[in-house]
């Protein structure tokens, strides 16, 4: 696995912004419900899925097993990567997936606290995510 530093310092960097995040969201319960934009539609506030993806109801140890095997599968499949936007992409799932595990397994859910239209609660690490799997895609076409 090739891992650019550039790239390397960015996962570093949103790794650690998520941390603090999570640490803030849990120490301050943002009082008074959290801040909104646009009445309930866009807004940051804490919320913990317990559940798989879109709060599909999925015992957390079940989850969180999923994610141990799905992670030692792109950890094995990553050493055989060469190309490093390949490399980088991978790179920054496994490192929004890491986040995600962690946040299962020391608090018993993934602490999301940005509101998204249309009902959706995320966090940094579920954007790193998407956007390692997006670099993968665009990186497959060209």
């Amino acid at each position: 696995m090739r891992i650019g530093r550039n790239a390397l310092i960015a996962v570093l960097s949103l790794s650690a912004l998520e941390l603090i995040a999570r640490f803030l969201f849990l120490k301050t319960h943002f009082v008074g419900g959290g801040f909104f934009v646009f009445g309930t539609w866009v807004g940051i506030a804490e919320h913990l899925n317990t559940g798989s993806v879109f709060d599909v109801p999925i015992d957390n140890t079940v989850v969180a097993m999923c994610m141990v095997f799905i992670l030692a599968g792109l950890l094995w499949y990553s050493r055989c990567l060469t190309d490093q936007r390949t490399s980088t992409a991978f790179l920054f799932v496994i490192a929004g997936a890491v986040l995600n595990l962690s946040s299962r397994v020391l608090y018993g859910g993934v602490v999301d606290y940005v509101h998204v239209p249309f009902g959706g609660v995320l966090n940094l690490a579920d954007v790193m995510i998407v956007a390692g799997v997006l670099w993968f895609v665009v990186g497959q076409k060209k």
